[in-house]
């Protein structure tokens, strides 16, 4: 195997290898990365993602580490972990508005907390919400009618060729649970989000309301967040269908789902992957068995392939 040292002489740096990747995902599961890389900087992840695109090597991008689950033989070629780029700024705009320009890399909830201790407007929908804004914008992370593509200007991505581009708001479609930067293959480096300013009470106000929405969630436990998308207009939530199905509490190993909400399943200890992803199809059987409705997925499978 020889483009990992080609790829080392190219950015100067060192790859590691097998290294494990639970200890970087919510759930606490998950096989080995093939070869990591933690990009100092977002040249360095651009230059590692261009890389394995023009020498056909796989990669891999873990941001916060939520909403994954990492297949128990690991991730072959390259794992980039974002968690190095993680700066962010604010400044006004001339509509009175203010743009806070973020690195991929960037936990949400310290955005969040930013936002809350400075009075500005716009990230409340994220309390709770865990991972990095990266991957709340391949998603469209959010809750009850509010979600972050909302309050997109730009996103910076290299894309599959190893080119750089700045997306604009009106080039992105967003909707519930999917945005369009999840269509290729594509790296999210930076992006600008329009926020307001108001008061501190205001805007702590604001997240409160949306802290009650998810009193009812298992908060503490190691989860990924919801395993399963809403079905859809006219439809029953997807918690409802798992809890009606009798899915609640049921365990495989370590592996349970939550007795507070069936949309979750905890890691209770040492809970393999494998256990999970099991766990994971037997909720969609019995939701199916009893409703007719096959669940979609919010939960991303990385690696494979998953049988």
């Amino acid at each position: 195997m020889q483009w990992p040292a080609a790829l080392e002489r190219q950015l100067n740096t060192v790859l590691e290898k097998q290294v494990p990747l639970a200890p970087l995902t919510t759930w606490k599961a998950g096989g080995n990365a093939e070869t990591f890389l933690a990009p100092r900087n977002a040249d360095e992840a651009h230059g590692a993602f261009a890389f394995c695109r023009r020498e056909g090597v796989p990669v891999w991008m873990i941001g916060g580490g939520s909403n994954i689950l990492v297949h128990p033989r690991g991730l072959p070629g390259l794992t980039l972990w974002m968690g190095k780029i993680n700066t962010f700024t604010f400044s006004p705009k001339q509509d009175g508005t203010f743009l806070l320009e973020a690195d991929a890399g960037c936990s949400i909830r310290r955005l969040l907390h930013f936002c809350l201790a400075y009075g500005y407007s716009g990230l409340e929908f994220a309390t709770g919400i865990h991972g990095t804004i990266g991957g709340a914008l391949i998603c469209n992370a959010g809750a009850g009618q509010d979600a972050v593509g909302q309050k997109v200007e730009w996103v910076e991505t290299v894309e599959e060729d190893g080119t750089l581009r700045r997306w604009k708001s009106s080039e992105l479609s967003f909707r519930y649970r999917f945005s369009s930067l999840r269509e290729g293959i594509r790296l999210i480096t930076r992006c600008g989000l329009k926020l307001l300013k108001e008061e501190r009470q205001v805007v702590l106000e604001k997240a409160q309301r949306f802290w009650s929405l998810r009193k009812a969630q298992p908060h503490g436990a190691n989860t990924a967040g919801c395993v399963f998308k809403n079905p859809g207009s006219g439809k029953e939530p997807a918690g409802f269908l798992l809890d009606r199905s009798g899915c609640k509490g049921m365990r495989n190993g370590d592996a349970r789902v939550s007795i507070i909400h069936a949309n979750f399943i905890e890691n209770r200890g040492s809970a393999s992957a494998s256990e999970i992803w099991e766990l994971i199809q037997a909720c969609r059987r019995k939701v199916y068995e009893a409703s007719g409705i096959w669940l979609e997925l919010e939960v991303n499978l990385l690696g494979g392939p998953w049988d």
